[in-house]
């Protein structure tokens, strides 16, 4: 990765602010892709036009919240094959690009890993979360404009 002799992203502070200081750095550097392990920190940013894809995962150190709709997973629940798609960070939830738009996806369409499944707003920066496996929606868990927290299970997909 280019240096840029400015400043490095923080380490300290919150999850969110460090992933802010890493979209600017991204910005800056004008890169398309940056991935960043460090203990249990672990992102990889990807830009796909003007807004980076997120994509995280920890490793267990802070509990994971369980989903807020009615029909989500209870904790400890066997999903069978389902995987769930998580989010990578917390924010708003959103299914679709507008409100005036149509759903990113709905139940029972197939998607693949490069499918936007909906977009976190995260401090005013519009984060499209991908589905990462191929499959088919099984079931989405959060409703639309309703708040998320990272780590949360989103969708559950069943794997093709």
């Amino acid at each position: 990765m280019p240096k840029s002799g400015g400043d490095k992203p923080s380490r300290s502070g919150k999850p969110s602010e460090r992933l802010d200081d890493l979209l600017k750095l991204m910005e800056e550097e004008n890169l398309h892709e940056l991935e960043i392990v460090d203990g249990p920190f672990e992102v990889k940013l990807v830009r796909q036009g003007r807004v980076p894809v997120i994509h995280a995962h920890g490793h267990g150190h802070a509990p994971r919240p369980a989903a807020t709709a009615s029909d989500a997973p209870a904790k400890g629940e066997d999903l069978g094959n389902l995987l769930p798609v998580k989010a990578p960070l917390a924010g708003i939830f959103y299914r679709a690009p507008s409100p005036q738009a149509a759903p990113f996806i709905k139940e029972g369409e197939s998607v693949i890993p490069e499918k936007t499944l909906c977009i976190i707003e995260a401090m005013k920066v519009l984060n499209e979360i991908n589905a990462g496996v191929s499959g088919t929606v099984a079931r989405i868990l959060v409703e639309n404009g309703k708040p998320v927290s990272a780590g949360q299970n989103l969708f559950l997909i069943e794997p093709a």
